[in-house]
């Protein structure tokens, strides 16, 4: 079957990917044919003359480390599809050198970009969303947290009242999606063989005034994800999109005061300073770590959190939290290894409702059900094959 693309846009992924016509089609294992050589074939796509298949497709896109999305556009992508990397290691900069990471951050804007495209062709013009942009890092912390609770609807008694993390995570992350943020939890290529570390990412933000997105590794340890949601909607706050690997438990970095700004947003909003400290006057006559569960389970975040947030409110010495954060650590390697070890999981269909998120599969959805989406172009954005649609929606209403 052939595959209706935008010879532009393959085009401008070849040479993006530094490749000539015929180290592009021996790569991507494009046959000779009797009137033609594997490179004409190319150009001849390229001009728009004919078209790959869809197998062949998939093999140029992986020859170009794009994800198949990236051929349907309209027009190539801009050069500002770089994003700001905000990542370190130590106190350097990462290397910016993983074809896997930026591989899955292409993929994850093509995404983004196939959803505002959707967006625009259901009708009016879309409404840029006003909370984008609004404050800057001369905002104090608090002041980010205000606005983004009062956007949210979510005042800290409702926080409080969560039964747990988990049910804190779930009800933050359907509040943002119901102001129109997609959250998306995930961290591979569709593989495990592609698996990406937290520690070359936690979290990424695309700033899109129509569409913003935010990407969680689902690689991380879950109760790491409250915490990186909050940190990337302080980017959407501040219009700042990029990758991020700052650790939750980091002071301030080398590069700059922005990251150490969103950690201390995320940090202010899970564990406020006036309340934390009312809350830890209650129980500092216990054992440290009976007071550290006590307060995780007030706020509804973790151990390592609550211990991180006093130490640097000068409430608990820093030998006191290396040492919880040692055993803290050593639990969580340990609790990953069981998880390895453990046989089945979650269904096919509440893995996938819990990757994508409710808002993304209404919308693609919807998308099909208004005429607006063709079942496999839906099916590429959600990387579900079509006949599992039925199953996808019953989870999210």
């Amino acid at each position: 079957m052939k595959a209706h693309i935008n010879p532009a846009v393959l085009r401008w992924a070849r040479e993006k990917a530094q490749l000539p016509l015929e180290s592009a089609a021996r790569k991507a294992g494009i046959s000779d044919t009797l009137k033609q050589s594997a490179a004409e074939r190319l150009g001849v796509w390229e001009d728009g003359a004919d078209v790959p298949t869809r197998n062949q497709l998939a093999s140029l896109a992986k020859a170009y480390y794009r994800p198949v999305l990236t051929f349907y556009l309209q027009e190539p992508p801009a050069q500002a599809e770089q994003l700001s990397d905000f990542r370190t290691v130590g106190d350097h900069p990462a290397d910016g050198d993983n074809n896997i990471l930026a591989a899955f951050t292409r993929k994850m804007r093509a995404r983004q970009r196939e959803i505002v495209q959707l967006i625009a062709d259901d009708g009016d013009e879309p409404e840029p969303l006003p909370f984008i942009g609004r404050l800057g890092v001369d905002s104090s912390p608090r002041e980010v947290v205000d606005d983004i609770r009062e956007v949210l609807g979510f005042p800290f008694e409702l926080q409080r009242g969560m039964n747990d993390r988990d049910g804190l995570f779930r009800a933050l992350r359907a509040r943002a999606e119901a102001v129109g943020i997609f959250v998306i939890i995930q961290g591979n290529l569709g593989s495990y063989k592609t698996n990406i570390e937290p520690e070359a990412f936690r979290g990424i933000a695309f700033a899109d005034p129509v569409a913003p997105f935010i990407i969680i590794n689902g690689n991380d340890a879950k109760a790491a994800r409250t915490f990186t949601l909050m940190h990337e909607l302080a980017h959407l706050w501040l219009g700042e999109e990029g990758i991020s690997n700052l650790s939750p438990f980091a002071g301030n970095d080398a590069r700059g005061g922005l990251e150490a700004f969103c950690n201390a947003v995320a940090a202010e909003f899970l564990l406020p300073r006036g309340f934390l400290v009312e809350a830890w006057d209650r129980v500092v006559g216990l054992e440290l770590p009976e007071a550290m569960v006590s307060l995780a389970s007030q706020f509804k975040v973790s151990r390592a959190a609550v211990a991180n947030r006093l130490w640097k409110l000068n409430r608990i010495d820093e030998v006191d939290w290396w040492a919880l954060y040692a055993t803290y650590q050593d639990e969580w390697r340990r609790q990953r290894v069981r998880m390895q070890e453990q046989e089945g999981g979650p269904t096919f269909y509440i893995t996938k409702q819990s990757q994508l998120g409710a808002a993304l599969i209404r919308t693609v959805l919807g998308g099909v059900d208004a005429g607006n989406l063709t079942y496999t172009r839906a099916s590429r954005i959600l990387g579900v094959n079509a006949k599992n649609f039925d199953g996808l929606r019953a989870g999210v209403g």
